[in-house]
C-alpha cells in the first residue's frame, strides 16, 4: 500500500533554526540559506523551487532544494 505525503512548503521552515539547503547536481556544491532572507511565498512547495537558484561554483541552475534537518 502506497502512502502519499504532501511535500514540505517553504513556510514549514519558519521554525527557529529552519534553513533551506540547496545542492548543485553538477558539482555537488551546497549552501545553507536562511528562509527569512528569501522572498518566496510560504505556500510554495520546496520541490517546486528546483531551477530557482544558481550555483555560485558551477554557475548552473541544476540545484535541488531540501529542508535542512
Amino acid at each position: 500500500m502506497k502512502t502519499q505525503y504532501e511535500p514540505a512548503a517553504f513556510s514549514d521552515m519558519n521554525e527557529p533554526g529552519g534553513r533551506l539547503v540547496v545542492y548543485c547536481k553538477d558539482c555537488r556544491h551546497n549552501a545553507l540559506l536562511d528562509p527569512d532572507t528569501l522572498k518566496i511565498p510560504g505556500e510554495r512547495p520546496i520541490p517546486s523551487m528546483t531551477g530557482l537558484f544558481k550555483c555560485s561554483n558551477a554557475k548552473a541552475k541544476t540545484l535541488q532544494p531540501n529542508r535542512d534537518m
